[in-house]
């Protein structure tokens, strides 16, 4: 593996296109194998040369556990957080399908539910006060003399929702209390 890294730099160059399909395999073979040093340098050609290259959910989680073998844990730790915040986006878009279907309690309940499933990261805390905003918003913007719709529920109950959702933001999130957005509440 080794070999086939350093002959593609010293004696040929492939086009762009071969060369990053070349290293993504390689990169696939070397987590297979369970070579740590390739896996890490394989990786971070990618990560230099082709950022715009998907790597999947489970290779990605081997080249985190790579950086660990190699005592390399500040590396680990970036690419296991950088794991986590897109996992969550991607899961979080579930939400965003929900309430553009108007299901404003069930998108809320989800958010809630999958904040609490994750580490919480700097695209977890702005996800929570952000939630906070759009259900205060969403109650401002009500008519009072509108009925009762279930799915988004009532101003009074989307206000409180919002209070509790700032609350536990403060509350898990104390560090923040220096920054912009919590001097508004």
């Amino acid at each position: 593996l080794e070999a086939l890294l350093q002959w593609q730099q010293r004696d040929y160059r492939l086009r762009d296109d071969v060369a990053k399909e070349s290293v993504r395999r390689l990169l696939f073979l070397a987590i297979e194998r369970g070579d740590s040093k390739a896996v890490v340098r394989c990786f971070e050609e990618i990560k230099e040369r082709y950022a715009d290259l998907v790597v999947p959910f489970d290779k990605i989680l081997a080249v985190g556990k790579s950086y660990l073998d190699l005592g390399e844990f500040e590396s680990a730790l970036l690419v296991f957080r950088g794991t986590a915040e897109a996992s969550f986006l991607k899961d979080a878009a579930v939400a965003t399908t929900l309430e553009g279907l108007g299901e404003t309690v069930a998108a809320a309940r989800y958010l809630e539910r999958l904040l609490m499933q994750y580490p919480d990261l700097p695209t977890m805390r702005v996800t929570r006060y952000s939630l906070g905003q759009k259900l205060a918003a969403a109650a401002a913007a009500m008519d009072p003399a509108r009925a009762v719709d279930e799915k988004v529920g009532s101003a009074a109950q989307l206000r409180a929702r919002s209070l509790a959702v700032f609350r536990e933001f403060l509350i898990l999130g104390p560090e923040d209390r220096s920054e912009e957005h919590t001097s508004e509440l």
